[in-house]
């Protein structure tokens, strides 16, 4: 009864007097976050009968999200998919008891709610953190340079001079009703540039900074895919993990590096990281599950070095991730870092 009544005063409230009329679902669907919902009218007693319609869905939800090594972005419903008796989607965030209706306008000139409650399941992120390490110069192989972190150092590291760049641990459980598959993303906004000169004995230079090769403007890119995957622990997307059960990580780790060149005088670099744990759930067709965002960080490599007689002091900057647990934004992405090539910026 308080249940009826408390749906009434939400009709009420948006205009909609004729709830004898309506139709309204009390028993709550069960779904998880990245699982295709599908509502279609003309599959209930409204059939033939709908002259309009309009969806009111709560929560952040998306029409779909596509993700390929080249781009990524979501697609949100727009007001003709709220105005059409069938409508698909995606939660992306979780949630019980969450109110899905439809305000019909009926043939007949009626207006008449369809109402239906859904229990939105998620992972659980049960930890996120990491540990850093500090920028170096590097001499291997007759080559010079400049990494953030280690490649030889000790395990377990004893001093941040040893640690890898950064070096991420984290578990996610999957929702008690579904088995799932976690995978790793990382974007990265490069800002590296270097001044060369022409030849040995020369004073002039001429700036090159690292661009991709068909858009040259800074943005957003992908760090990192398996094959046509865009994820940066490779293999780690085909593991599916039960329902109920765990995975964990602690053993993906990043150590950008810049070689060092001898015709160089200055080498600089202010990348812009994010690195996200995502979630897909296992459904019978794969088109009906999308990757959903989990959790992401923050995080950048910022140093100089300037050649002096062949010696390369550094300016480098400390830095600590910023962790997001909750996050419901998407990997998006303009293009692939592992295209970027060193370009001359013009005079």
């Amino acid at each position: 009864m308080a249940e009826r009544l408390r749906f009434e005063r939400e009709l009420n409230d948006l205009g909609l007097r004729e709830y004898d009329q309506g139709q309204v679902s009390s028993k709550p669907r069960s779904v998880v976050v990245g699982e295709r919902v599908v509502l279609d009218l003309d599959k209930t007693d409204f059939a033939g009968k709908v002259s309009t319609v309009r969806w009111t869905i709560p929560d952040t939800v998306v029409r779909t999200y596509d993700g390929t090594t080249s781009n990524a972005r979501t697609f949100d419903l727009t007001d003709t998919d709220l105005g059409q008796p069938k409508i698909s989607f995606f939660w992306v965030d979780a949630g019980d008891g969450r109110m899905v209706m439809a305000t019909i306008l009926l043939n007949s000139g009626a207006m008449v709610p369809f109402i239906t409650f859904f229990d939105v399941k998620g992972p659980k992120l049960d930890g996120f953190t990491a540990s850093t390490g500090v920028t170096q110069i590097e001499k291997r192989g007759g080559l010079t340079a400049m990494r953030f972190g280690s490649l030889t150092g000790p395990t377990p590291p004893k001093k941040p001079e040893d640690r890898r760049g950064i070096q991420w641990d984290w578990q996610v459980t999957m929702p008690a009703n579904r088995a799932g598959f976690v995978k790793d993303v990382q974007t990265v906004r490069n800002d590296r540039w270097k001044l060369l000169r022409p030849r040995s004995g020369e004073t002039n230079t001429r700036k090159m900074v690292w661009r991709h090769p068909r858009k040259t403007a800074p943005h957003v890119q992908l760090d990192g895919h398996d094959g046509s995957e865009p994820a940066y622990r490779g293999g780690l997307f085909k593991v599916k993990t039960r329902a109920g059960k765990s995975i964990t990580l602690n053993t993906i780790s990043d150590s950008p590096h810049v070689e060092l060149e001898k015709l160089a005088t200055v080498v600089s670099v202010n990348d812009q990281f994010t690195y996200f744990i995502m979630f897909k759930p296992e459904t019978p067709k794969p088109s009906d599950a999308i990757w959903v965002p989990v959790a992401r960080a923050t995080w950048s490599w910022k140093a100089t070095a300037k050649n002096v007689g062949g010696r390369w002091p550094l300016d480098r900057a400390e830095m600590k991730p910023t962790f997001d647990k909750t996050t419901t934004d998407f990997p998006i992405y303009e293009s692939n870092a592992f295209e970027n090539k060193w370009q001359e910026v013009p005079p």
